[in-house]
C-alpha cells in the first residue's frame, strides 16, 4: 500500500501532465424556473423525478402482478372485516354476475344481430320486389311506344292514301 507522501507525488505528476484535470469541475446545479413567471412547457420541477422503469422479463412481470393482486386482496379483506372463506365466497358471487351480465348482453348482441339480418332480408326482397315492378312497368310503358307509333303510322298511311 502506497503512503501518503507517494499518492501526493503521483498527483503531482498527473497535474503536471495536464494543469486542467487536478482542478475538480463544479457543475452548477439546475435552474429552478419561478412558479410566477409563465413559461410555454410545464417545469421539471418540484421533485419527485420518474425514473426510467426497469425492463423486467414476462415471468418477473406476472410474478410482480400476482403479488399485487395479493396485496390488494388482502388489503381488502383486513378493510372489509372478512375472513379468508367469506371474502372467496363474495368473489365468487361477484364473478357468477358478471359471468351472467355478460350472458345476457352476449344474448342482447346476438339478438340484435338476428333482428338485423332479418330487416336487411326484408328490405332486399322489398328492392327486388320493386326491381321486378319497374321492369314490369317498362314492358308497359315501351308496349304503349309501340302502340303510340303504330297508330301514327296508320294515320299516316291514311292521310297518304
Amino acid at each position: 500500500m502506497q503512503n501518503p507522501s507517494q499518492n501526493e507525488r503521483l498527483a503531482s505528476r498527473r497535474r503536471s501532465f495536464d494543469s486542467s484535470i487536478s482542478r475538480p469541475t463544479i457543475v452548477p446545479p439546475p435552474r429552478i424556473r419561478s412558479n410566477s413567471l409563465s413559461s410555454p412547457s410545464p417545469s421539471p420541477f418540484p421533485f419527485p423525478t420518474q425514473a426510467r422503469r426497469f425492463r423486467l422479463s414476462a415471468h418477473q412481470r406476472n410474478i410482480n402482478s400476482n403479488e399485487y393482486q395479493r396485496q390488494r386482496l388482502l388489503d381488502f379483506r383486513t378493510q372489509t372485516g372478512l375472513t379468508e372463506s367469506q371474502s372467496q365466497r363474495r368473489r365468487n358471487e361477484e364473478l357468477q354476475a358478471v359471468r351472467a351480465r355478460r350472458r345476457r348482453n352476449e344474448a342482447l348482441d346476438a339478438q340484435t344481430q338476428n333482428d338485423q339480418a332479418v330487416q336487411i332480408q326484408v328490405m332486399e326482397a322489398e328492392a327486388e320486389r320493386l326491381l321486378v315492378e319497374i321492369e314490369e312497368k317498362k314492358k308497359k310503358l315501351q308496349e304503349l311506344k309501340d302502340r303510340v307509333e303504330a297508330e301514327k303510322n296508320e294515320k299516316k298511311r291514311k292521310t297518304s292514301e
